[in-house]
């Protein structure tokens, strides 16, 4: 898949959630509270972001700009997967779980990518993506991570940021997949369905 085409269709996901989900969409009580603090316009505006890293010289494979590459990735990971929780907080709240010594009903929204990360492997992945799932999770964590000074990490190539821009698209049109909507009152954008099918 084009890298240019998969950065617009990462845009076009974000803008979707931002414009239905950013003042609460349909969600009730605390879900729409939360999606409503939750700057969905900020994730937009970082899917924007991508094309620094991938345009004007994108082969560039210095490691301050991979860094700061992974760490615009690594960022819209955590965002989106605290969105999907977010639609579903009613859910993640009557897990009753512990996460890194935590109740999953209590504080939602501060919750790291490490515990974002075991919550899905746990309670969300199926098979058989569960494994992959959550080894690429680990993968870009560890590599956002790099932003962290005094701390040698590997970090990957361009080519390997272009490869997971791609998987990223593949993981927010599942998540997007699985989000509940009012049929009745609302037509599915079909610019997602033309992405899920570019993807397919």
């Amino acid at each position: 898949m084009d890298t240019r085409q998969c950065i617009e269709d990462i845009k076009a996901v974000h803008e979707h959630w931002e414009s239905f989900w950013g003042d609460g969409g349909w969600a009730s009580g605390d879900a729409a509270e939360l999606l409503t603090a939750s700057r969905l316009d900020w994730l937009h505006s970082l899917a924007g972001c991508l094309s620094l890293w991938t345009e004007h010289g994108g082969e560039d494979s210095s490691p301050g700009k991979l860094i700061l590459a992974w760490a615009n990735l690594g960022a819209l990971l955590e965002g989106s997967l605290m969105f999907f929780l977010s639609v579903f907080k009613h859910n993640v709240d009557e897990t009753n779980e512990t996460v890194e010594g935590q109740r999953a009903a209590a504080r939602l929204e501060r919750w790291t990518l490490e515990q974002l990360r075991t919550f899905y492997e746990e309670h969300v992945w199926i098979e058989p993506e569960r494994a992959e799932l959550t080894d690429w999770i680990l993968q870009v964590q560890r590599r956002r991570n790099a932003i962290h000074a005094y701390r040698d990490r590997e970090l990957g190539t361009v080519r390997e940021f272009r490869d997971d821009l791609i998987k990223y698209l593949k993981l927010i049109v599942n998540l997007e997949g699985r989000i509940p909507y009012p049929e009745e009152q609302y037509g599915y954008p079909i610019l997602i369905e033309r992405i899920r099918q570019r993807i397919a």
